[in-house]
């Protein structure tokens, strides 16, 4: 039964009635670390030691809750339920914990596509052309 031990300082977030528990497990009991409320996190355990890691080189997006945010990683649940590390040096703008998340990377950098300035600006500025055309045709 010991493989079912968790190793020495794993990591997971217990999410549930209202709270939100990071806990590490320190000699061979799970110990809270932080507490905070739970907001809009999705209830459950999570494990945050056994997360894989997102691929900066894919062309896909990570949508999902950003559960955990630490001074190296993003922790986000993914789109099978699974939590996935984001390095955090990757992003010029870290997510907020219980934000639905679109993540993507290009070039290699983080990107948090849901939040995106760029098409807002590209929207004005088709706006502000289509509103000049008319007075360069008179």
């Amino acid at each position: 039964m010991s493989s079912d031990r968790p190793p020495e300082r794993a990591e997971r977030l217990v999410i549930m009635n209202g709270s939100r528990l990071h806990e590490r497990h320190l000699g061979g009991q799970w110990t809270v670390m932080d507490s905070e409320p739970q907001g809009m996190n999705p209830r459950g355990i999570h494990r945050l030691d056994t997360a894989r890691d997102a691929d900066p080189k894919t062309k896909g997006e990570y949508r999902g809750a950003v559960l955990h945010v630490d001074k190296a990683n993003i922790y986000q649940l993914g789109n099978d339920s699974q939590v996935v590390r984001h390095d955090r040096n990757r992003f010029k703008e870290t997510p907020h914990i219980g934000e639905g998340a679109r993540i993507g990377y290009d070039s290699g950098r983080g990107v948090m596509l849901n939040r995106s300035a760029e098409p807002a600006a590209s929207r004005s500025v088709v706006v502000t052309a289509a509103r000049t055309a008319p007075d360069k045709e008179r």
